[in-house]
């Protein structure tokens, strides 16, 4: 309903109950030209955006070997009793956990071009009921860059809580994260004095992406509720992208909801608005450079964000 009507999308994972349910999403999606964004938040940790950016760059080299694990163990015992989580494939570790790593390797690797996967439960009963999902599961892989990989999804990997890591190998270094300590990276370069070789840890700050908005403090770090705003953030960014290659115009309904608002304030304090309201086109770009206005105009008019269309 809300792709027909043109309206940005974010959604949760799964995208859908089924396979069928996730493509009927993606067609509705792609028709309808909106902005739209499953939320993978881990791997826009400020953490993550500079690995991605020091890979991109050629830090470490050409890339070799990816290691990917999203591991925990809020059913690692067995006498834990049969809740939602134990019933249904979407509510197992591949459609639980999986995701989340599959996206990193995707987004820090590129596509996978073959694999091979093994997918088992562990303990197929627990008190209360029996159990027709997945505890973990596991792939060998070659990405289309050449490069081999593993990654490893489990809920019932006893000691870890967030086991969201992974570790790559280039022909000059190497990488290594781990979610449980999100704000922190370990690089290694080979190009260093064998003396002083080593993994160092490099703590995110200020200068590192999307990371000043919630801290100037470097090593102070940022949390779990950070990540949903920068992945919501994201969004906005995939927005600009389109709008690079085609344009991505606000709908007919924001238009209107815009100039509706103009209409409710005093006709003299309209002038700082219409530029911005008044546009034959305006596109996502421009009304995010000019959220701000936008907020006031809302605030002025007495009419919150609960009832726009954006």
């Amino acid at each position: 309903m809300a792709l027909s009507l043109g309206k940005p999308v974010f959604c949760e994972k799964p995208l859908g109950v089924s396979v069928e349910d996730g493509k009927k999403m993606v067609a509705a999606a792609e028709k309808s030209g909106a902005v739209n964004m499953i939320g993978f938040n881990y791997i826009r940790t400020p953490a993550s955006q500079f690995v991605r950016k020091l890979i991109s760059e050629g830090e470490i080299g050409d890339i070799t070997w990816f290691r990917g694990e999203h591991t925990e163990d809020f059913y690692s015992d067995p006498n834990i009793p049969a809740t939602w989580r134990a019933t249904g494939l979407e509510n197992g570790t591949m459609g639980d956990l999986a995701p989340h790593m599959i996206n990193a390797a995707l987004a820090i690797m590129g596509p996978i071009k073959r694999l091979s996967a093994d997918v088992a439960t562990v303990h197929s009963s627990r008190p209360g009921g029996a159990v027709d999902n997945d505890d973990h599961a596991q792939m060998m892989c070659t990405f289309k860059n050449g490069a081999m990989g593993h990654l490893y999804f489990s809920r019932i990997a006893t000691g870890r809580k967030m086991g969201y890591a992974y570790e790559i190998h280039g022909t000059k270094g190497a990488i290594r994260f781990d979610q449980e300590d999100q704000n922190a990276i370990w690089l290694y370069k080979s190009d260093e004095n064998p003396e002083k070789q080593g993994f160092k840890k490099i703590l995110t700050g200020p200068h590192h992406p999307d990371y000043e908005p919630f801290c100037q403090g470097p090593g102070h770090g940022t949390g779990y509720q950070d990540q949903i705003i920068t992945n919501i953030e994201g969004a906005g960014m995939k927005a600009e992208q389109k709008e690079t290659t085609g344009g991505h115009t606000a709908s007919e309904g924001q238009v209107k909801f815009l100039r509706d608002l103009l209409g409710q304030i005093p006709e003299e304090e309209q002038a700082k608005y219409k530029e911005v309201v008044l546009s034959d086109s305006i596109t996502w770009q421009y009304a995010k450079e000019n959220i701000p206005v936008m907020q006031e105009l809302a605030n002025k008019a007495k009419n919150k964000s609960s009832n726009a269309p954006f």
